[in-house]
């Protein structure tokens, strides 16, 4: 999810490449990526190319089951099957 021209572009990842926070690598792979959006192209996300969905794709998934057990916390995606267990420490 991006911004173009001061509103959201859900459709293009463009990112705030000069954001303080981001480290130099990060901060150029987030230009790289916005300058790829920009041209037309659709930049490689995990998503359309077939990757496990990390933060902040996954929260763009339409819909998950929460499978609560005793030793665990199963998270089953409906988009693409993937499934994610969270267990105690």
């Amino acid at each position: 999810m991006g911004r173009k021209k001061g509103r959201s572009a859900f459709n293009q990842s463009v990112g705030d490449y000069t954001n303080p926070i981001l480290k130099p690598h990060a901060a150029e792979v987030v230009k790289q990526h916005g300058e790829i959006e920009l041209s037309g192209v659709t930049a490689p996300i995990p998503s359309n190319q077939c990757w496990p969905e990390p933060l902040p794709y996954v929260f763009s998934n339409t819909g998950i089951q929460i499978l609560q057990q005793q030793q665990q916390i199963t998270i089953l995606h409906s988009d693409n099957h993937e499934v994610r267990r969270v267990r105690p420490s």
